[in-house]
């Protein structure tokens, strides 16, 4: 493991606790379940420009979504999502069945959360959930959402408290976003 990445996760430990899952391919990331498939997920990259300390929520949104994307209201992801308009959104696909390091196919361009249209997302997300968009050769689609923060760049000497910090506030900023995503219904009411 390359010495920013051991740093790095070493971060991420003292900070969020263990990973659950992590690798080196086709980036090195790691990640923490915080509910089916909701996951504080850090890896090292592109984000906002190469070179990145990226620190932020994954969603994989398998088949249980379809049960919950009905409660899931427009104004309470919009709350959640106003003070991460800096952030970097990635939206993407990836065939129905799990495997190691699946092909990914970008659905939206990465792009600050700002930029996104919500509205145009949820129809998005409906249909792959109800199976009208597919993957290529017809199969269903595993749509996964990121919302990404750049807190460092991808180099040694960075600060590992500046790094902790970072890291600190950007899952204070996101927690909202996280409490949402993982089923708390007073939120979607």
């Amino acid at each position: 493991m390359q010495p920013i990445v051991q740093a790095y996760r070493d971060a991420f430990i003292e900070v969020i606790g263990q990973p659950d899952r992590e690798s080196d391919l086709p980036v090195p990331w790691f990640a923490r379940n915080s509910w089916d498939r909701v996951q504080w997920a850090p890896y090292v990259g592109d984000c906002f420009g190469p070179g990145a300390l990226a620190f932020g929520i994954n969603v994989e949104f398998l088949p249980t979504w379809r049960k919950i994307r009905p409660r899931l209201q427009i104004s309470a992801l919009e709350e959640c999502l106003r003070p991460l308009g800096k952030d970097e959104w990635h939206w993407e696909g990836r065939p129905g069945f799990l495997c190691r390091n699946p092909e990914v196919v970008p659905l939206y361009q990465h792009q600050p959360l700002s930029q996104i249209d919500l509205t145009r997302w949820l129809h998005n997300l409906d249909e792959i959930l109800d199976g009208r968009r597919t993957w290529r050769d017809g199969r269903p689609m595993r749509p996964q959402l990121q919302v990404m923060r750049r807190i460092g760049p991808a180099r040694l000497g960075a600060s590992a408290d500046e790094i902790r910090h970072a890291m600190r506030r950007a899952a204070a900023d996101m927690q909202p976003l996280m409490d949402l995503l993982r089923n708390r219904r007073s939120q979607w009411q």
